[in-house]
């Protein structure tokens, strides 16, 4: 049986808070689940409409490095998506051959 994600419980204890709770006092209710590093289940009339998920400490201490200039986040963050490989090299040795060359001259 193949789970839906949707019927997979999110990691960690939960909050069920009502949308006019949210409506009406979102700073204190964001303040108190941030505190409480807890996420929130958002009802309407008794069915979970949405969640809301604390940051993890892993994007915390991300966000700080980031600040502190510690990273520089990557120009091109959709990967090698675009990447296009070297045409092959004039003398015909393959990159792989010219790497086993190389280590096979460093041991000797």
């Amino acid at each position: 049986m193949t789970a839906v994600l949707a019927d997979v419980p999110p990691p960690g204890p939960v909050r069920r808070v009502t949308i006019r709770e949210l409506q009406q006092h979102a700073a204190r209710v964001i303040g108190e689940l941030a505190e409480a590093e807890v996420t929130a289940e958002i009802t309407r009339r008794g069915q979970v409409i949405a969640r809301l998920v604390p940051v993890t400490p892993a994007e915390r201490a991300y966000a700080e490095m980031l600040e502190r200039g510690e990273i520089i986040p990557a120009e091109n963050p959709g990967g090698l998506a675009g990447w296009k490989p070297l045409p092959p090299r004039e003398d015909g040795v393959s990159p792989s051959d010219a790497l086993i060359a190389l280590r096979d001259e460093e041991r000797a």
